[in-house]
């Protein structure tokens, strides 16, 4: 068990509350990382602070674009690739969406990918009933399927509530 996994359950299990990923960020800054934590707290408060908090939040997404600049790379790396995965952009300190080809390739990758990172978002070009159905979908926040479903998919799409608002572009 990787020593990040209670912390990212925890985050997992309450995706919408900061403290866990703050709490995170105060073990990675005392596990040498202290990159990764301050990105943690630079995009948490950046998602608080108000539209008009104009110096601060010029001070924060300029902090926010060093972080990515120097570090994204080396951070994605450590996600699953490959099998037609990719990543989104980090928001409040995680890559939280994943698009994948088809329901399948989802899948068949969704234990590593829920270990991994803070997963709430899942977009695939094409599913069928069976995707939409299973219990690898449990907890997300966002679907989003380009296509395939066909009018038994939408039905099922439709009773299965285990999923929110469509995945973020």
């Amino acid at each position: 068990m990787d020593a990040d996994s209670p912390f990212l359950d925890a985050i997992q299990s309450t995706p919408l509350d900061d403290t866990p990923r703050l709490i995170y960020a105060d073990w990675l800054e005392e596990n040498d990382q202290p990159e990764r934590a301050e990105f943690i707290r630079v995009q948490c408060e950046l998602e608080r602070l108000p539209e008009n908090a104009d110096d601060r939040r010029s001070w924060l997404l300029r902090r926010e674009s060093r972080l990515i600049e120097q570090n994204s790379d080396r951070w994605k790396d450590t996600l699953p690739k490959g099998n037609g995965i990719t990543w989104s952009d980090f928001r409040r300190g995680f890559a939280e969406d994943v698009r994948a080809t088809n329901g399948d390739a989802f899948l068949m990758n969704a234990s590593r990918l829920r270990a991994s990172t803070v997963l709430l978002g899942v977009g695939v070009l094409g599913a069928n009933a069976d995707f939409v159905c299973s219990p690898a979908l449990e907890g997300l926040h966002r679907l989003q399927i380009q296509s395939g479903l066909g009018p038994s998919g939408i039905r099922a799409r439709s009773a299965f509530p285990a999923v929110g608002s469509p995945i973020r572009a």
